[in-house]
């Protein structure tokens, strides 16, 4: 099984070592094995402020040593996301933005067992959730198990850290993205089955991600 990690950043800083890309890069490494992923792909707006793309490049080498890094250059996020969907061939994809961070000590599960696991019960779409599991104005939530993963159901489609299922993506979640809304990616309405990590009402750092 295939699986590709898409990273999606701006220009944030004036100097590219202050960017957050890399302290969520080292944060992620540390809960997944790099290795899992059998492409690595940087999509970037190069705004609000401005750095030569080839000193992200060569940070970029220098952060993940030993990697083949593809480097694209992106109207918005919106715009990286969807054509991240259509540059992999992969079955599933991690899309990951700069300003998250991971805590080894509560991801359980590896690369490919979420993968398998998403595969057998037909998730397509699994969030690691920053906020508690609960019910609120935006969101109804109800547990379920994804094989072993105690997980949580959920109405709502975000871009906080997620695995997905790429073939799905494409079919039903690009033809409905708003490429208008440049610093978010939004779904007029929610597909299938989607998924947060962890039981109902746990706090959402048990989840092992929070902004960094």
């Amino acid at each position: 099984m295939q699986v590709d990690l898409n990273l999606f950043t701006n220009f944030t800083a004036n100097r590219v070592e202050q960017l957050p890309l890399f302290e969520t890069i080292h944060s992620f490494s540390q809960v997944f094995d790099l290795d899992s992923f059998q492409n690595v792909r940087v999509f970037c707006h190069a705004a609000p402020l401005w750095i030569k793309f080839e000193d992200l490049y060569a940070k970029l080498r220098e952060c993940l040593p030993g990697r083949e890094i593809a480097l694209y250059s992106t109207r918005s996020l919106a715009d990286g996301y969807v054509r991240s969907l259509h540059v992999s061939n992969a079955e599933f994809v991690f899309q990951l933005e700069h300003d998250y961070c991971f805590d080894a000590g509560e991801v359980k599960h590896g690369v490919s067992a979420i993968c398998r696991s998403m595969r057998n019960v037909d998730i397509p779409y699994l969030r690691f959730n920053i906020h508690p599991n609960f019910d609120n104005k935006h969101d109804l939530v109800s547990e379920f198990r994804m094989d072993d993963m105690l997980c949580c159901k959920t109405v709502i489609f975000s871009n906080h850290p997620h695995f997905l299922d790429r073939a799905y993506a494409l079919k039903h979640y690009v033809p409905v993205i708003d490429l208008s809304h440049g610093n978010g990616v939004t779904l007029s309405c929610p597909f299938g089955v989607i998924a947060s990590p962890g039981p109902r009402d746990q706090m959402a750092d048990r989840f092992g991600v929070r902004r960094a």
